[in-house]
């Protein structure tokens, strides 16, 4: 019964530490990052250049654009010239946002939406 009882106890232990150790507890961490869109309207035939910004202490990942039709939201093929970061900072050479500049070659009114994916700036110690 002794032999029992050791092995439960350190039984016990055992998941008692580990349920409290930092690798198993749950912990809320930030978004590695957060996506900014903008939109705006676009017409018949028309050029549009589209941009959506990082706020201020962090870093554009990567971005996109959608082009749809203003009257019932479907998805147009555009011709796109652009779509790249957008560059500025300091000498104009930091990812700040993307840019999408194109033309909307259908007869119908669009509206154009450009998404970034910013990250935060991440400070070195």
């Amino acid at each position: 019964m002794k032999k029992y009882s050791a092995v439960l106890i350190l039984a016990a232990m055992l998941v008692l530490t580990l349920a409290y150790s930092p690798a198993a507890r749950a912990t809320t961490a930030e978004p590695e990052s957060t996506v900014y869109c903008t939109n705006a309207s676009v017409g018949a035939f028309s050029v549009f250049n589209q941009d959506a910004e990082c706020p201020s202490q962090t870093t554009a990942m990567g971005g996109g654009y959608q082009l749809t039709d203003a009257n019932n939201g479907n998805i147009l093929v555009p011709t796109v010239g652009v779509n790249i970061f957008l560059f500025g900072g300091s000498g104009g050479v930091q990812p700040i946002g993307w840019q999408t500049i194109g033309t909307n070659p259908s007869g119908e009114s669009a509206s154009i939406r450009v998404c970034v994916s910013c990250a935060k700036d991440e400070k070195i110690p």
